[in-house]
């Protein structure tokens, strides 16, 4: 039995901590943050607001029914004046007269049907053009998080690395200052070379705690563009190696500017504005409706005496029509304010087309550098550290002095930290291009 529960434990423990691990590619994640990260949501709950906002629109022109009611209590029944001669009084003379009860009760039901409006037919149509703006800036919305995701991601890959190369790096200074100070102690060595040594140590030192921190930071930021609460443990399965191998064999695109999504929701803002005119020009057409009412009227004096006997009917069905005839100018200068806004929106999209080649061909131009870029840093690091390795065996032997090897460790750490950035640049401007070409998604 005990072993049993201790089986069960175990298992549940294992379940445990393979839930709390999170393992992502950069595909996956920037699948699920294109789903859960804080802008994804947001925009997905613009979408359904903009659904129910149709649903709305089109219960205009569908029967409408309400249901009212009232009471009145007459605390002084009003008094109305009839000529005299009506009761026999001498003619000119006038007798007051109460009509009415103190208590009266109305209850009734209206209905009505929108025949035609012209407003409600562009309302619906600029509905569905508001529907379809917010799914596109969802699109939009999830093409940015993609992008956020990468860069964030490359990220925490690139101070990985940059870890990486500092701990190789202090191994070796750290025997070299081991070497460096026996020999001083021993006296075949100058007290200024360990030292120098021992700087170069301390410095590496602080560079690799200062790469952890920014290594952590990175993928604080990386859970925060994602969605995921902070402190959630994930691990990164994809291979710094391979996604530069992917970005340096990047094909070149040729795209139409048109398919953007920026392009595609300039081009709806246009069709918004349209209809925005249309909805002002149809302000000037008659809007006709069907209703009908039902109500029921009781009267009495004493409330105790209500009986439903006593309640009268009285219905009306009929139509109504309503047309503007003077606005004074006023629908007129609408009607302008709505062309104009509708011309702006369609300069705005011929901007947009104009805008969005630029950014491609900016976005060519950027990688194409970034990857020649990428290259000179990466021979330049494999140069540093050749300077390095054999400023370090000269300082064995004797030949070259600490500071010698000093200067050429900080060449090579400089040329580390360049080649850690060109791998960061190479990566988001290959992000960068897809991005301006349609295709991260």
């Amino acid at each position: 039995m005990k072993l049993n529960l201790y089986l069960v434990a175990l298992f549940l423990g294992l379940a445990h901590t393979s839930q709390s691990q999170m393992r992502f590619t950069l595909r996956e994640a920037q699948d699920y943050a294109a789903d859960n990260s804080f802008s994804a949501q947001r925009a997905e709950l613009d979408v359904r607001a903009a659904k129910a906002k149709v649903l709305e629109t089109t219960a205009i022109g569908l029967p409408q029914i309400s249901a009212e009611g009232s009471y009145n209590h007459n605390v002084q029944i009003p008094t109305s004046v009839v000529p005299g001669e009506f009761f026999g009084a001498p003619p000119g003379t006038f007798i007051p007269v109460r009509f009415g009860v103190r208590h009266s009760m109305t209850g009734g039901l209206t209905g009505t049907q929108l025949l035609f409006n012209g407003s409600y037919i562009v309302g619906l149509q600029a509905s569905m053009a508001y529907k379809r703006l917010s799914e596109q800036n969802r699109t939009k919305t999830k093409i940015e998080v993609r992008q956020e995701v990468a860069n964030a991601y490359y990220l925490v890959l690139a101070a990985s690395e940059n870890v990486s190369m500092l701990e190789k790096a202090l191994s070796v200074v750290k025997e070299l200052s081991v070497a460096t100070r026996a020999l001083y102690e021993n006296g075949l060595s100058d007290e200024q070379s360990a030292d120098q040594i021992d700087l170069s140590k301390a410095t590496l030192e602080n560079n690799l705690e200062y790469a952890k921190l920014q290594g952590e930071q990175a993928l604080d930021l990386l859970r925060f563009t994602m969605g995921l609460p902070q402190g959630t443990a994930i691990e990164l399965s994809d291979n710094l190696n391979q996604l530069i191998t992917n970005a340096s064999a990047t094909a070149m695109i040729n795209g139409n500017s048109e398919a953007t999504i920026d392009y595609q929701i300039a081009k709806n803002v246009v069709q918004l504005q349209r209809l925005n005119l249309k909805n002002t020009q149809a302000a000037y057409l008659p809007t006709v409706a069907l209703f009908a009412t039902h109500q029921q009227n009781g009267f009495a004096n004493e409330l105790d005496r209500f009986q439903w006997n006593r309640f009268f009917p009285a219905s009306i069905i009929g139509f109504k029509i309503s047309m503007p005839i003077l606005t004074s100018g006023m629908q007129h200068q609408k009607v302008q304010q709505a062309r104009l806004e509708f011309k702006k929106a369609q300069l705005q999209e011929t901007q947009a087309r104009e805008g969005i080649a630029l950014q491609q061909q900016n976005a060519r131009n950027s990688y194409n550098f970034q990857l020649r870029n990428y290259q000179n840093q990466k021979a330049n690091l494999a140069l540093a550290e050749r300077v390095k390795n054999k400023t370090m065996i000269q300082f064995k032997e004797g030949i070259a002095s600490s500071f010698d090897y000093s200067q050429a460790e900080n060449q090579y750490i400089q040329a580390q930290g360049a080649y850690i950035q060109a791998i960061i640049n190479l990566l988001n401007a290959q992000t960068e291009y897809l991005k301006a070409f349609n295709q991260l998604n």
